[in-house]
Parts: structure tokens; C-alpha cells; sequence
């Protein structure tokens, strides 16, 4: 009842003038446009599509499309990094080396050990050489699933449950 009432409430003139939009992609406003072939913006579209909606203009649903490609133009607009995406994770390094912190790559996280919700450190594997070794840590970062990260603390976070 309360979705009820909030579509309701969200239904305007200028709103309402959006409706006929509802079941149309990308790819059907192209046709219905008489642009349906001009495989250069079909391109390009794709290409920017796909940063926002993992799927090409032919999926992606055009009210979706208008707002996901609006964030790149002002007043939002779009953060570039100086020199490459390799200069967020160079930038992160040195961040955590700075506050004391230590980079372990190509190794995989086999468990995580907490005593009293306090993380005590990781057993970790050499990906390349199959070494296994432990390193105490009062905190982790990893890049984990939530599904990895649940199998390797061996236990279930407080509070989560699967529903």
C-alpha cells in the first residue's frame, strides 16, 4: 500500500508526460528515429551504455539511458585521473605504506582469523609459488566477494543472515 501511495504521489503532468517511454529502449527510439543504422553512433552508444548499464543501446531501457548518460555533463560531470586508472591503485599504495600498512599482491585469502570480532590477521596463498603463510594484521583490506569473505572467516558476520 505504501508503494502505492509514493507512485501515486509521484505522478505529475511532467512525469506523466514520460509514460509513453516506459517500455522503450535505446535501440527502439533509434528505429522508431530512422537511425536504427547508423552503426557509428550504435557504437558509440553501446560504449557508453555499457559503463552504466552492463548492456548495449538494444537492452538498455530509455528513460534508464537518459539519466545514466546525463551524469557525464554538467553540472556533474565526470572525474578523469591524471595518467591512468593505474594511478588510483599507485595513489592507494602509497597511502596505506605511508599509515604503516603493507601490499601484498597475487596472493589468495584462504581464512581471515578474528578473536571477539577483531581481526587478528590472514592466512594467505602465493598464487604463484603455493606457499602458504600467516601475517598477523589489526585490519585487512582485501578484495573479496561477500561470498569469499564469509568463507574465510569461517563463521558468520554478526547480524548478516541469508534471507
Amino acid at each position: 500500500m505504501w508503494d502505492l501511495g509514493q507512485l501515486l504521489g509521484a505522478l505529475r503532468p511532467d512525469t506523466l508526460l514520460t509514460a509513453p517511454f516506459v517500455p522503450l529502449t535505446v535501440g527502439d527510439t533509434l528505429r522508431l528515429l530512422g537511425l536504427g543504422s547508423d552503426q557509428r553512433l550504435k557504437t558509440f552508444l553501446d560504449l557508453q551504455l555499457k559503463l552504466y548499464s552492463q548492456v548495449g543501446a538494444d537492452e538498455t531501457a530509455l528513460l534508464y539511458a537518459a539519466t545514466a548518460l546525463s551524469v557525464s555533463q554538467g553540472p556533474q560531470g565526470l572525474w578523469h585521473l591524471q595518467g591512468s586508472m593505474q594511478t588510483l591503485g599507485d595513489r592507494l599504495v602509497e597511502a596505506l605504506k605511508h599509515y604503516g600498512g603493507e601490499v601484498f599482491c597475487g596472493q589468495r585469502v584462504e581464512h581471515i582469523h578474528c578473536d571477539q570480532g577483531q581481526v587478528q590477521g590472514v592466512t594467505v596463498r602465493d598464487v604463484r609459488s603455493g606457499e602458504v603463510r600467516q601475517e598477523k594484521a589489526r585490519q585487512v583490506v582485501a578484495n573479496l566477494t561477500v561470498q569469499n569473505l564469509l568463507q574465510a572467516l569461517g563463521q558468520p558476520l554478526p547480524g548478516y543472515q541469508k534471507g
